[in-house]
C-alpha cells in the first residue's frame, strides 16, 4: 500500500508567501508519493524549489480562473445547501459586519467547490487503488474547505489542517469566520500551531477539543555564535508583510524619541507589501539624524538568514496586533538575536520577557518601545550575551524544524494508518 500526501496550500509552490513550506517540504519525503496542490498560485510565476525528491512530487496547478458562469451557478446552488442556511444564524450572532461576513460566507459556499472539482478531477489519475492517503490542509480556511469536499470523494483518507492565526482568530475578521465547526467536525486532526491557538479553538468548540493538537512549526538554523556588539550603537531588525496588522509605523514612532548625537541607531526592515512606500516616507520624514533605516523589501528567505548569521543585528522587534508564533521570531532567535515583541497569540510562548527578550503590551505607548531599545543599547556585555544565548536555548528546545517537522510528518503517518 502507498502513503500519498496530498498537501493544499495558498500559493506555495508559487509567489512569495508560505516560505516556511520550503523547509517543511523536505520532509515529506516520509511518504511514497506528494501531490502539491495550491488553489490561487498563478502558473505563470516561477515555481520555488520544493525540497523532495522530484520523482515522489506532483504539481496540481489551480484553475486559471472561476468563470462568471460557475460563479453564478455556485451562487445559484447555494439555495440548496444544507451547511450554508445553518450558518446564516451563526453569522448573525457572531459578526461585528454582517454585509461584509456574508458576502464572505457565499465565497466560501462555492469557491472551494469549484477548486476541489477541479483538484478531484486532476487527481485521480495520480492516487493508485488502495493507497492511504492523507489530506493536508495548510491553512484552517479555504484549504481547509477543499479538504472536506476532498475527504467525502475519499471517505477512507484522513484529513489535516494547521491553523496558524489569521485562519484562527475570529477578531481578525470582523468576529466571524465561516464553517468554523463544519471543518471541526470533518477534519481528523487540527494542528494548532501553539498552545494559544489549542486553548481558543477548545474554548469556543469543546465538544472537538479530542481532535486540536499543538505542533510547533520550526525553522533552520546554521549554528549559533556570540554577536559582537558596536559601542554606543544598536542594530535594530523587523521582518513582516507592510500590512496594517503588523504595525511597522509603531516602530518608526518609537525610534523617533531616540535623538541622541552620542547613540548611533540602525534599523533594517526586510518585507515587501503595499504599505512599502507609505512606511519609507514616514520614515524618512520623522526619523532623527542619528537613526538610519532600510527598508530592504522582499528578498530571498536566505539573504534573511545570511544577514542573521552573520552577526549584523542586536535585537529583533515584533508589534504586530495579532499573531499565531511569529517564525520571524524563530529564525532571529535561532541565530541568538533577542526579542522585543508585542503579548499577543502565542508569542508569550517563545518571548520570555526578562530572558531572551522583552513583551510588550498590545497597546502599547511608544515611550514603552523606546525604553526597552534603550535598555539594550546600554546593556552591559556580559548580560546581553545571556540575552543571546537563551534566545538560542529557546529556538533550540522548542523551534528545531528537524525536531518538529519530523515529529509532526511522523505523526500524521502513523495515525492514518492505525
Amino acid at each position: 500500500m502507498k502513503n500519498i500526501l496530498i498537501v493544499i496550500t495558498n500559493q506555495y509552490p508559487y509567489g512569495t508567501s508560505e516560505t516556511f513550506l520550503e523547509t517543511e517540504s523536505h520532509f515529506w519525503s516520509a511518504f511514497d508519493q506528494v501531490i502539491l496542490c495550491p488553489l490561487f498560485g498563478c502558473p505563470s510565476q516561477a515555481i520555488r524549489e520544493v525540497n523532495i525528491d522530484k520523482r515522489k512530487l506532483s504539481l496540481v496547478p489551480p484553475p486559471l480562473s472561476i468563470s462568471m458562469g460557475q460563479k453564478i451557478l455556485g451562487a445559484c446552488s447555494l439555495l440548496f445547501q444544507k451547511c450554508f442556511w445553518k450558518e446564516i444564524p451563526v453569522l448573525l450572532r457572531k459578526s461585528h459586519n454582517v454585509l461584509s461576513s456574508f458576502k464572505e460566507l457565499v465565497s466560501f459556499s462555492f469557491i472551494p467547490r469549484v477548486v476541489s472539482r477541479n483538484l478531484i478531477t486532476k487527481t485521480n489519475s495520480l492516487i493508485p487503488a488502495n493507497s492511504n492517503i492523507v489530506i493536508y490542509s495548510y491553512w484552517l480556511h479555504y484549504e481547509a474547505s477543499v479538504a472536506t469536499h476532498f475527504k467525502k470523494k475519499h471517505p477512507s483518507s484522513f484529513a489535516v489542517s494547521r491553523c496558524h492565526g489569521f485562519d484562527l482568530y475570529e477578531e481578525r475578521h470582523k468576529g466571524y469566520i465561516p464553517y468554523r465547526e463544519h471543518f471541526l467536525k470533518h477534519l481528523d486532526r487540527i494542528y494548532c500551531i501553539s498552545e494559544d491557538g489549542k486553548t481558543y479553538l477548545n474554548n469556543r468548540f469543546p465538544q472537538y477539543k479530542n481532535k486540536v493538537l499543538v505542533s510547533f512549526l520550526g525553522t533552520s538554523s546554521s549554528g549559533y555564535s556570540p554577536h559582537q556588539r558596536i559601542s554606543n550603537t544598536i542594530r535594530i531588525v523587523s521582518c513582516s508583510h507592510c500590512v496594517p496588522v503588523k504595525r511597522v509605523d509603531l516602530i518608526i514612532n518609537a525610534l523617533s524619541g531616540l535623538s541622541s548625537p552620542a547613540a548611533t541607531i540602525e534599523w533594517t526592515h526586510f518585507g515587501g507589501g503595499p504599505l512599502l512606500n507609505e512606511l519609507q516616507q514616514l520614515a524618512s520624514k520623522t526619523l532623527p539624524r542619528n537613526v538610519i533605516s532600510h527598508f530592504v523589501g522582499h528578498v530571498e528567505n536566505k539573504e534573511i538568514l545570511s544577514a542573521y548569521k552573520n552577526g549584523n543585528f542586536d535585537v529583533f522587534v515584533n508589534v504586530s496586533s495579532s499573531e499565531g508564533i511569529p517564525v520571524s521570531i524563530m529564525e532571529a532567535m535561532s541565530y541568538g538575536i533577542p526579542t522585543i515583541a508585542t503579548d499577543v497569540g502565542g508569542t508569550s510562548e517563545i518571548v520570555e520577557s526578562g530572558i531572551n527578550g522583552f513583551l510588550l503590551d498590545k497597546d502599547f505607548s511608544a515611550d514603552a518601545l523606546c525604553q526597552l531599545l534603550l535598555a539594550f543599547l546600554e546593556m552591559p556585555d556580559e548580560r546581553y550575551s545571556g540575552f543571546s544565548k537563551n534566545a538560542y536555548c529557546t529556538w533550540e528546545k522548542k523551534y528545531n524544524a528537524q525536531k518538529n517537522y519530523r515529529s509532526f510528518i511522523n505523526d500524521i503517518l502513523s495515525t492514518s494508518q492505525e
